[in-house]
């Protein structure tokens, strides 16, 4: 009898034993996931934060830069000449190639492409080219209809003077800025500048980048999610950190922001629970097979 009453304690023992660890287990689990959680998810936040700081310093910079080439090409006697004429010569389009081959390599954010253009004789000098301006928008597909709407702004309102426009060609993004100077030669011209994107706005995978102008989007990083960008459905699923550019550029008020998938946040939960559930079932396991084993004694 008193074997009996002290196996039965023991047993109790052993199984409250059991429980406790598995209690605790399941407790600390918890704890530490919800701290992992927090920290993966400030840590993302923070990297987001730098990611945008640094993209949209570049941005807003390409974007401002090409103000101050309206100045530098001002005192350069080959533009004016090249600009002013009917028919430019050839010596002037030679000399205007080389100071735009000279000048982009002095500037900060050197883009893919810079060049001038009057557009009413269909030609386009550039940095490292030089062709018809009916290739040039072709070659970065950027739609005719969208090039007549944006002279018919410039001759309908003085106070519109530039425009951008983002195109893909082959998996690769650009971005192609159109300034438009009516003041510092008799005649009317435009600067152009183009920036590969995929240069400037480099992003982890998973992460979606987009930059907007008020309610437009300029620039989404995955092509397949623009059209859903303003749908709850799919916002729920992400972390949006954003920040509205505290200068003025030549487009206004632009945000950028990176949308980070909440199941980021769990991958590190999801192994912790690995590592934790297999010693939760051993102890239910050693449980078992001690009840079975002293409940036949």
């Amino acid at each position: 009898m008193r074997s009996f009453i002290k196996m039965s304690f023991y047993k109790t023992l052993f199984k409250n034993t059991i429980l406790i660890c598995t209690a605790f287990s399941l407790f600390t689990t918890a704890c530490i996931s919800f701290v992992i959680y927090r920290y993966v998810k400030s840590e993302y936040a923070v990297n987001a934060e730098s990611d945008i700081d640094r993209i949209s310093n570049t941005f807003e910079n390409s974007l401002n830069q090409i103000r101050g080439l309206s100045i530098l090409f001002k005192s350069n006697d080959y533009i004016k000449s090249y600009i002013e004429s009917d028919i430019p010569s050839s010596g002037d389009s030679a000399e205007v190639y080389k100071y735009l081959h000279s000048t982009v390599s002095g500037m900060p954010n050197i883009p893919n492409k810079l060049a001038i253009s009057k557009i009413t004789d269909n030609k386009i000098i550039g940095s490292n080219f030089s062709s018809t301006f009916d290739y040039f928008i072709n070659s970065y597909n950027i739609p005719e209809n969208d090039i007549c709407e944006m002279l018919n702004s410039f001759n309908n309102n003085s106070l519109i003077n530039s425009a951008t426009f983002v195109s893909s060609i082959n998996g690769k993004n650009y971005l192609s800025i159109f300034y438009y100077d009516r003041y510092s030669f008799a005649k009317n011209y435009f600067i152009i500048s183009v920036y590969n994107l995929d240069s400037i706005i480099f992003i982890p995978a998973n992460e979606i980048f987009t930059v907007r102008n008020y309610e437009k989007i300029l620039y989404c990083s995955d092509n397949s999610v623009i059209a859903q960008t303003d749908s709850k459905d799919l916002l729920s699923g992400y972390t949006i950190i954003s920040k509205t550019s505290a200068i003025s550029n030549l487009l206004g008020s632009l945000t950028y922001s990176i949308l980070i998938p909440k199941k980021q946040y769990f991958t590190l939960i999801y192994r912790l629970i690995l590592v934790i559930l297999p010693v939760v079932l051993l102890l239910f396991l050693i449980s078992y097979i001690f009840s079975k084993r002293y409940s036949n004694k």
